[in-house]
């Protein structure tokens, strides 16, 4: 990791948001999660079910034990105020046992992807290795912070360092979310590693055609 990190610029964060605008898939999935969020706003099982079936299959998170999952996010919820909790609420939905499991389970890609889409964007960022991964890759070894007891409050902290550092308050999750997937896909692709399909043909296009949106994405970095 460079010890310094790199400079987010905002055209790089513009760029992530055209680049994901021509991702035909992508916006489908996150239009239905909208869409499922608006039709089924209850806490029932059945409602929490859908969700975490819809979380995990479109985005990939790779939990299990699905209706115990589901039942697992609707008893957080139930005792949470969602209008007011914070990051404390990723790490109770993200620590879950299933009844057959040996030891509990740490998902918080799922358990930030889900309050993400259904229950504030803006308050609930994505954490994924990608994310992660980038803001490592921004903020260095001096700036980037590590705890392993709490790691999604970290990854706030982190992330809040990054807009102060690089004056990014006023852009919204959503975009920088964009950003730090497109950005941390590109360079898993760039490295030869297998990513999401559509995704790749749209970089292996912007490749060849040396387009500006991509050249912006990867290279206003200082």
């Amino acid at each position: 990791m460079d010890l310094n990190g790199h400079i987010l610029r905002k055209f790089q964060i513009e760029a992530a948001d055209r680049l994901h605008d021509r991702l035909e898939q992508w916006k489908l999935s996150d239009a239905a999660l909208d869409a499922l969020n608006v039709r089924f706003p209850e806490l029932s099982d059945s409602a929490m079910l859908l969700k975490v079936v819809a979380i995990n299959a479109l985005y990939s998170t790779n939990v299990f034990a699905l209706i115990e999952l589901a039942s697992h996010v609707r008893r957080v919820l139930e005792r949470e105020d969602v209008t007011k909790t914070g990051e404390e609420l990723i790490e109770n939905i993200a620590v879950f046992k299933p009844s057959r499991a040996k030891k509990e389970r740490r998902n918080y890609s799922f358990a930030s992807k889900f309050a993400h889409f259904f229950i504030d964007a803006e308050r609930f960022p994505v954490m994924d290795s990608f994310a992660v991964a980038m803001l490592k890759f921004h903020l260095g070894t001096q700036g980037y912070r590590t705890d392993d007891g709490r790691p999604y409050f970290t990854f706030l902290k982190n992330l809040s360092t990054l807009r102060e550092r690089d004056g990014l308050g006023n852009v919204a999750n959503r975009s920088l979310d964009h950003y730090l997937w497109l950005a941390g896909e590109y360079r898993a692709f760039d490295g030869g590693s297998a990513i999401n399909s559509e995704l790749a043909a749209l970089l292996n296009k912007c490749k060849s055609a040396e387009d500006p949106d991509l050249k912006a994405l990867v290279g206003g970095a200082d």
